[in-house]
């Protein structure tokens, strides 16, 4: 059996090698105009992005990284959770963004099972 430290490192490693394939394809997406993203009406004048970021094992400084260059590219909803503990990472790449707080949308889970 795979011990849990070593599952997550194989994980965090897998991750890895996936935002660096998503680098990759946010930078031809940047080449070409950005990204657009279908959307979901949940209220008067308010289109959820169908599509967000996730930041699922990633630390800070892959979070930051990662969610720098989804925001610059044209992504608008950002998925997290308290639990990932990246959040200085994910609040970092908003701050630098110089996109109106009011141009995306950050969801998180909470506990409970409702």
């Amino acid at each position: 059996p795979i011990s849990r430290p070593r599952t997550m490192a194989v994980l965090r490693y897998l991750s890895f090698l996936a935002l660096f394939h998503a680098v990759w394809a946010f930078i031809d997406l940047e080449r070409q105009g950005g990204l657009h993203i279908p959307t979901i009406t949940i209220a008067e004048g308010v289109q959820l992005p169908m599509v967000g970021i996730g930041t699922w094992l990633y630390n800070d400084t892959i979070a930051e990284q990662a969610v720098s260059i989804a925001l610059r590219v044209g992504y608008t909803h950002i998925d997290t959770a308290h639990d990932y503990r990246n959040s200085k990472g994910i609040a970092k790449a908003i701050a630098n963004s110089g996109r109106e707080r009011e141009s995306f949308f950050v969801t998180s889970k909470i506990e409970g099972g409702l």
